[in-house]
């Protein structure tokens, strides 16, 4: 049988020429081109990613470390650090730094040879009234120096935390639109005016018509590791009191009985007037010639509208961490039964200004004696009552009715200010005996002093 080998070779000659050999290369290595370019990118982007997701995570770790600066702060300068307490700046020339140890000084050098440089100290970054970038002088003058409270171990690694009070300069923004008060301190607090709360610069004519606490400017610088640095700042204040109406505010009504005295004219600001004597949701008596109840700008205003949320404020301050029970040692009361009463005689819930006292009582507080004192907040979970003589300078503030059954030489004199809310089982505040009841809105800013300070503001700052 005969083979057609002239075919066969044709065929394999065909199969293997060497063009479309070359041609095969060149389409496999265009393909390993391609899927090495897909794998190029697939590394460039999970690459991208691993370096998205660090710095992500340094960021944030700044972050949290610049917060735990600007809380630690806001602790120290409130009113229970205890040993740990830092006075706060008295004047807007002064900044205090809280530093992770000694060896860092924000104020020395400069941005290129001190990391811990606070390019803020000297001269404030701004922008004018057309929003052109400008410096100027920050007025500060004088440091002071703290360590932080964390210790050497499981150190929350911010660098320091700058304290100051907040002028319209520090806070690069305008509080008033007096050019002159850019160095004068911005205050948070009751226009007495106006009856509104907000910032304002303490000069000589708004001292005279508000009533605040400073506000503090409080920026943390964050430094991890790897060198990437984080900027918070935030404004911290002392709360305002709760706006008040009135030297006795009831939401029931009120009735009185003997010699009353019950005044709503501001002992501290006399020129801007001051609140009703007696105001209530209910009735209110009418007093006779042995009971003056004045006030501005009239001594009894009744069927008024409530204003406040009792239950709440108690609970808001309560919760603040500065009261503690009625029935403390050295106060001379103690609380029994269910629900639960307190009673004392020869109370003692603090002197003023500077021992104040912050209390709580879980039921009604039955108060007697002539030698019953106190000074600070005073909160009540229930009625109130007074016997006897009884002094108090501040804010008393219950969730019932408040009663003063004192007679004859007795005298109870409170310069502040009484809050009796919405009684469960008593109907009627009485006020009777002796009694001389006095307004006076300084006194209850100053016994406010002590609560923790609030977050006003709160700024992620860029690093300049």
């Amino acid at each position: 049988m005969m083979v057609n080998t002239q075919r066969v070779n044709v065929e394999e000659h065909h199969r293997f020429s060497p063009r479309e050999r070359g041609v095969a290369l060149l389409v496999a290595l265009f393909a390993l081109s391609i899927l090495s370019l897909i794998g190029l990118g697939i590394m460039a982007a999970s690459t991208a990613e691993v370096l998205i997701s660090t710095n992500f995570k340094n960021s944030r770790a700044g972050y949290f470390a610049a917060e735990a600066g600007t809380e630690e702060a806001r602790y120290r300068i409130g009113g229970n650090a205890g040993a740990n307490a830092i006075t706060p700046p008295a004047n807007v020339t002064t900044a205090i730094y809280i530093r992770a140890n000694t060896t860092i000084d924000p104020t020395s050098g400069t941005a290129s040879t001190n990391k811990y440089y606070d390019s803020e100290y000297y001269n404030i970054s701004k922008r004018d009234s057309s929003g052109n970038q400008t410096t100027v002088a920050s007025g500060l003058t004088a440091t002071q120096f703290f360590t932080t409270i964390q210790g050497s171990t499981n150190q929350v690694p911010y660098a320091w935390v700058k304290i100051t009070q907040k002028t319209e300069t520090l806070g690069a923004q305008s509080v008033d639109a007096v050019s002159v008060n850019s160095s004068s301190p911005v205050y948070y607090g009751l226009n007495i005016a106006t009856d509104t709360t907000s910032q304002y610069v303490r000069d000589a004519t708004n001292s005279l018509t508000h009533n605040g606490n400073p506000i503090y400017l409080v920026t943390a610088l964050a430094i991890e590791s790897n060198g990437t640095q984080r900027k918070i700042q935030t404004e911290v204040t002392i709360p305002p009191p709760e706006p008040l109406k009135a030297a006795v505010d009831s939401y029931e009504n009120v009735n009185f009985r003997g010699n009353l005295n019950i005044d709503g004219r501001d002992e501290c600001f006399a020129d801007a007037g001051g609140v009703y004597g007696v105001k209530s949701h209910g009735t209110v008596d009418p007093p006779n010639g042995a009971q003056a109840i004045l006030g501005s700008p009239t001594g009894i205003q009744q069927s008024s509208t409530w204003t406040h949320d009792v239950p709440t404020l108690i609970s808001n301050l309560r919760n603040t961490g500065t009261f503690l029970p009625i029935n403390t040692s050295g106060t001379n009361v103690t609380c029994s039964g269910s629900p639960v009463a307190c009673s004392g005689s020869n109370v003692q819930l603090g002197t003023f200004p500077d021992g104040l006292g912050y209390y709580y009582s879980a039921g009604d507080l039955d108060i007697s004696s002539n030698s019953s004192t106190g000074a600070g907040i005073l909160l009540v979970s229930g009625n109130i009552t007074f016997h006897g003589g009884f002094s108090f300078t501040g804010l008393i503030v219950c969730n019932g009715t408040i009663n003063f059954t004192g007679g004859g030489s007795d005298i109870v004199n409170i310069h502040g200010a009484v809050i009796a809310g919405d009684s469960i089982s008593d109907t009627t505040s009485d006020i009777g005996g002796s009694i001389n009841i006095h307004y006076n809105s300084c006194d209850i800013s100053i016994v406010h002093k002590n609560l923790p300070m609030v977050t006003l503001t709160f700024k992620d700052r860029a690093i300049y």
